[in-house]
């Protein structure tokens, strides 16, 4: 499945969280991103057939954005609205949406806890985005759950680490909750690895593929486990 992530942002060249999505994304995937401010700048606008033929190619569509006042910044409605725009160009694309997933990645510089009932926002991110799942299912297409991304500017190396990951296994796989997607994921990345790019010695080589081992090993184990726990 081909991922598209839709970058909307003013300008993200100087936004640290989404230089580092787009890093992890590219090192990480296979996922093509498109800014869509440096498009219209660009070409002067949005070419409606030139989009949908371009969306017509991949399977998972992501929209990318930081939270303003509680919704993307404008160039995602306008790219929208110029491009799901009811022609009969669109209504064959349709077809194909049906047959897609949609999900959104919004920044967000508010700690997760204040999104709920009693936060003080008093509304939860899912209830925010809702307009995007409404959009997805009108055109039929499964709607992701979000992936959100909040306080990158407050996070240690190691959260980074974590997110760079788990961002890019959502990229791929269009979730983080199935912890077995997860760890497939993680195995693969690792299985992708090549000596030239390890630069092991004989010793440390295999001491790599014992942990590979293990990390198989586990993940083979635990899918046994809850395969046992469904039947009960």
């Amino acid at each position: 499945m081909k991922t598209i992530v839709y970058i909307a942002h003013p300008n993200s060249a100087q936004s640290g969280s989404q230089q580092f999505l787009l890093s992890s994304g590219q090192m990480l995937t296979d996922a093509t991103f498109v800014d869509l401010h440096t498009e219209f700048e660009a070409n002067g606008g949005f070419e409606p057939r030139a989009e949908q033929a371009r969306l017509a190619q991949y399977q998972r569509i992501i929209v990318q954005f930081p939270l303003y006042w509680y919704q993307a910044p404008a160039i995602l409605k306008q790219w929208m609205d110029t491009v799901f725009d009811m022609s009969a160009s669109m209504r064959k694309l349709q077809q194909h949406l049906a047959q897609c997933e949609f999900g959104v990645v919004p920044i967000v510089g508010v700690a997760e806890s204040e999104y709920q009932a009693g936060g003080r926002e008093q509304r939860t991110m899912s209830e925010l985005l809702s307009p995007y799942e409404t959009f997805a299912r009108y055109f039929g297409m499964r709607y992701l759950a979000p992936f959100a991304v909040y306080q990158f500017q407050y996070m240690s190396e190691e959260e980074k680490f974590d997110l760079m990951l788990r961002y890019a296994c959502y990229l791929q796989t269009g979730t983080v909750a199935n912890f077995l997607a997860f760890q497939d994921f993680i195995i693969d990345k690792i299985r992708s690895l090549t000596d030239k790019q390890l630069e092991l010695s004989p010793e440390d080589a295999i001491l790599f593929e014992l942990f590979a081992g293990d990390l198989e090993q586990q993940r083979d184990e635990l899918d046994e486990l809850l395969n046992i726990t469904r039947d009960w």
